[in-house]
């Protein structure tokens, strides 16, 4: 199991991996609807099997839990029809569940954990805190960009995973990194209909703002005019 919660950090090592051995390493991308891993071996392996084979996707299967546990029931089949080394790329979230929903395949597994210098973690949050202000000032107040569509699918888990790591290095966000996490979690939770805990985030998020802000800054709202309610902060200059 490689345990890497950053799909930039996962694309960088697994370039080097096909510089450094560019015909021993094959890769299988698991679909939603995978069911279990011996039925993924099965519809894509078929011999010569490769030296070694990285299987990615995990945290995108609809059905994670009873892939891991069938995958579990089906253990012994594995080793018996594919003996080739696999590589597991897992997060937080799935290192959990695998532990819990599939120990005895867990306990056949090393894990190797793949972690970012605190420095770089603060650096990438910066950045997408700017590149989110930036997109919603860009597309105006009519409009409402999903945080998915300008980051993708990962970056919830990558921004959560980001500030847990930040915590066990005994670091915390400063107030403008916090106040632009707070909001990027309330802007799921409006999109979700969730409009209490969304408000909730947006009120933390401002509360961190307004102490940075000059006496002259305007508050204006994604989807409303400025003499609105906002649910979410909008333009901060």
């Amino acid at each position: 199991l490689v345990h890497c919660n950053y799909s930039a950090l996962r694309r960088y090592c697994l370039g080097q991996l096909r510089q450094m051995y560019p015909s021993a390493i094959a890769e299988i991308a698991l679909s939603p609807t995978d069911r279990n891993l011996y039925a993924t071996l099965r519809s894509h392996l078929t011999p010569p099997f490769p030296t070694a084979l990285a299987i990615l996707g995990l945290e995108g299967v609809r059905e994670i839990d009873s892939w891991l546990s069938s995958t579990n029931l089906m253990r012994n089949e594995l080793q018996n029809d594919y003996p080739v080394p696999l590589v597991l790329w897992v997060n937080d979230e799935i290192i959990k569940r695998t532990i819990r929903l599939a120990p005895d395949f867990a306990d056949w597994c090393t894990s190797i954990e793949l972690t970012v210098a605190p420095e770089d973690l603060l650096r990438e949050i910066r950045a997408a805190g700017d590149r989110l202000f930036s997109m919603v000032l860009d597309v105006g107040a009519d409009q409402f960009p999903a945080n998915q569509t300008i980051f993708g699918d990962e970056y919830i888990s990558e921004l959560r995973a980001a500030v847990r790591e930040l915590q066990n290095y005994g670091l915390g966000l400063t107030p403008l990194l916090e106040a632009n996490y707070q909001f990027a979690i309330g802007r799921d939770f409006y999109l979700e209909d969730e409009i209490d805990r969304a408000i909730e985030h947006y009120q933390n998020s401002l509360n961190f703002w307004q102490p940075l802000l000059p006496p002259t800054s305007t508050v204006l709202v994604e989807g409303e005019t400025p003499h609105s309610t906002p649910p979410v902060v909008m333009d901060m200059s």
